[in-house]
């Protein structure tokens, strides 16, 4: 089981599927694996045969093992450079058939930190050759390796790196002299916060006094005492009764009829004629008092007024 989890064939194909293999009679067997580089942790798990591809199945045996990473690096700090690395599948030191492709190839800038990591089998080798100056224009000057792992200088900048078992990675620095011009670190300068700058007034409110309210006395009407009386004024005596300066004459009897006596009339009810001494038809009211009783007499026809002379 590889480190990514895929399961390929071992006999360098790597065609997906698994192989069949007859143990003796200890029960032990060989398995020649052709291991493809991919750096990690593998896993090898033996199943009773036939199998169906069950990882979830407990395995009658297994292992683990790293396959052999070789991880390439500049120096000095800031140093980049390009490096190509040839592979050799059939051989240890770099002889017999090489190749470029795959996990094999040219990269361009390979610095101090990254790298490049190859996976390199134990019957395998690569060739790794350095550029003749760096990016940064220093000449190369040699490689060397962390814990004094294996290779072998070709010259002219190359070396031969074994293949290997397990054991993790092995490192192998390509060295540059002159002074590398660092790469500048790009800082992001801050950039200050805007501080609001308190902007004086340009006008001072000057407080307005507050307008107090003085209480305004309260008028007191003082009764005005009148200035004229009025004396009430008897009325004056209107139509003084004037004692009548005419005498009441008593009537004269007048003769009547059977002894009665014929007053002058009250009124003259109407009158044609209307001169004094004339004639004509009249109707006049006369009171005739016979004893008690009192009537109407009307008379009718002609009538000659006279006036009584008095004296």
């Amino acid at each position: 089981i590889r480190p990514d989890g895929t399961i390929v064939k071992g006999d360098g194909t790597f065609t997906p599927g698994w192989d069949t293999v007859r143990s003796n009679a200890a029960g032990a067997f060989t398995y020649l694996y052709q291991l493809d580089g991919i750096p990690g942790l593998y896993e090898a798990r033996v199943y009773a045969s036939p199998w169906d591809g069950n990882l979830s199945t407990s395995p009658i045996a297994s292992t683990t093992f790293t396959d052999g990473n070789v991880k390439v690096l500049a120096a000095p700090s800031g140093v980049t450079f390009t490096l190509i690395a040839t592979g050799f599948l059939e051989s240890t030191d770099c002889t017999g058939a090489a190749t470029t492709s795959g996990k094999f190839g040219t990269f361009y800038g390979v610095d101090d930190h990254n790298g490049e990591t190859f996976g390199i089998g134990n019957t395998e080798s690569v060739k790794l050759q350095a550029a003749a100056t760096s990016d940064q224009g220093g000449s190369f000057i040699n490689w060397t390796s962390g814990d004094s792992d294996p290779f072998t200088d070709l010259g002219g900048g190359a070396i031969c790196v074994p293949g290997f078992k397990g054991g993790g990675s092995r490192y192998y620095y390509a060295n540059y002299g002159g002074t590398p011009t660092p790469v500048p670190t790009v800082t992001n300068t801050p950039v200050p916060t805007a501080t609001d700058t308190p902007v004086p007034p340009t006008a001072t409110n000057t407080p307005v006094p507050t307008a107090t309210n003085t209480p305004v006395p309260t008028v007191t009407n003082t009764p005005v005492p009148p200035t004229a009386t009025n004396t009430p004024v008897p009325p004056t005596p209107t139509n003084t009764p004037v004692a009548p300066t005419n005498t009441p004459v008593p009537p004269t009897p007048h003769p009547g009829v059977g002894g009665a006596v014929l007053l002058p009339p009250a009124a003259i009810a109407a009158e044609s004629g209307g001169t004094s001494g004339g004639s004509g038809q009249a109707v006049a009211t006369w009171m005739i008092v016979v004893g008690a009783v009192a009537g109407a007499l009307a008379m009718g026809g002609r009538y000659v007024r006279s006036r009584r002379r008095d004296g």
